[in-house]
């Protein structure tokens, strides 16, 4: 009596599934912490210039401050749109997999990986919408307006 024989498969490479990890984060988490720096950033240099001791100025007489945030507003708005296009390429590589394991126990790993690249898409695109809402707030209000 003898067992039946299974081909034998490539080890798995742990430098590819660090690197994929890292991918699947940044397609997930790029966005929204990109946000999350823009906003806290920006808060900061909008106010600090009007606000320099215990009293309020009419103008901020810094002027830098301004160019580095449009500066950061455009940095997190291609990071979100970065992390997004990373999570469609890991979308497109997931259904993928789930096609060529169909049927077998490893099609639930291949459908928590669609559901996160998913996720990733719609969080990469709607932080990079939301980042970029925060232009309208730079353009619209008086800088050290009371």
């Amino acid at each position: 009596m003898t067992l039946p024989t299974q081909p034998l498969r490539e080890a798995p490479d742990p430098l590819r599934f660090e690197w994929a990890s890292a991918r699947h984060a940044f397609g997930l988490w790029g966005g929204p912490v990109a946000w999350f720096i823009q906003l806290c950033a920006g808060y900061g240099l909008a106010s600090w210039p009007c606000f320099p001791n215990d009293h309020r100025l009419v103008a901020p007489r810094i002027s830098w401050s301004m160019d580095l945030m449009d500066a950061l507003l455009i940095v997190g708005v291609l990071i979100a749109l970065a992390a997004a296009y990373v999570s469609s390429q890991t979308l497109v590589a997931a259904r993928a997999e789930m096609r060529a394991v169909a049927g077998t126990g490893a099609s639930a790993a291949a459908g928590r990986k669609c559901f996160l690249a998913l996720w990733g898409i719609v969080w990469g695109v709607g932080f990079a919408v939301a980042t970029a809402f925060t232009a309208v707030a730079f353009i619209a209000l008086p800088r050290c307006g009371g």
